[in-house]
């Protein structure tokens, strides 16, 4: 005998397809038996369900394809943005978050995560063929602004001791170079890679060997080494 669908039916077909009722379960085969709605329903949520995994398998495709020793062109530059609009994104939810049957949480959901894989896939390919390489004349550079954690800066007596407070990722760790502070892109003066301390002291023969203005980068590794941020400051050594 067909009955009609119901709000206990939504809750059955909810569980099904978050996987916390087995399509064996006995009240699910009881309700998708009876229920012409609930097996319709469920068809169209498989359906999907299995769309979402193709879009997923496609995006871990792409990513495992570039190449992850490197951060693509403006990487770092598009990472902020896309960190407050996820935060942004998080609030939101928080503030709409209120009780709704089953059926109403499932489709804008699965919808949103469509949308987001879809984004990913966007934001890659921007990165990679609009933004400017870095080091390019049209190329922004982050740290244009002084940032107020990283020392030295600005006029300085000496360049003895380079420190700043950025966090690391599990596994991370930081690049320090070190470039005359001169226009446009020199050759680095030093470089030093795979520091895990938030500090740095040049050897007294190395500092002696600069100019007494540089710019200098703190660049923000995982532990794959790929960049996850680039921050930039400048000095100037006072003459004695």
């Amino acid at each position: 005998m067909m009955v009609l669908h119901s709000a206990e039916h939504e809750d059955v077909l909810h569980d099904l397809v978050t996987g916390d009722m087995a399509p064996e379960d006995p009240r699910a085969k009881e309700v998708l038996t009876a229920c012409h709605e609930c097996r319709r329903k469920l068809e169209d949520l498989r359906a999907l369900a299995a769309l979402l995994e193709e879009t997923a398998r496609e995006e871990r495709e792409l990513l495992l394809s570039l190449d992850r020793t490197s951060s693509p062109p403006g990487a770092d530059r598009v990472a902020p943005f896309v960190r407050t609009r996820a935060a942004e994104a998080r609030a939101e939810q928080a503030q709409r978050s209120q009780p709704q049957t089953p059926s109403r949480r499932l489709w804008p959901t699965a919808l949103k995560l469509v949308a987001a894989a879809a984004a990913v896939v966007v934001l890659a390919w921007l990165a990679r063929t609009v933004l400017p390489e870095p080091g390019s004349p049209e190329g922004v550079r982050l740290g244009d602004s002084q940032p107020p954690d990283m020392h030295p800066q600005g006029r300085v007596a000496a360049f003895d001791h380079f420190q700043w407070s950025f966090a690391l990722p599990p596994g991370g760790w930081y690049q320090l170079v070190v470039r005359p502070g001169e226009p446009g892109d020199p050759a680095p003066l030093h470089e030093t890679s795979h520091l895990t301390d938030k500090a740095w002291t040049p050897s007294a023969e190395i500092r002696a060997s600069w100019p007494d203005t540089i710019r200098w980068q703190v660049i923000v590794r995982d532990a794959t080494g790929s960049s996850i941020g680039i921050h930039e400051a400048s000095a100037q050594r006072s003459s004695p």
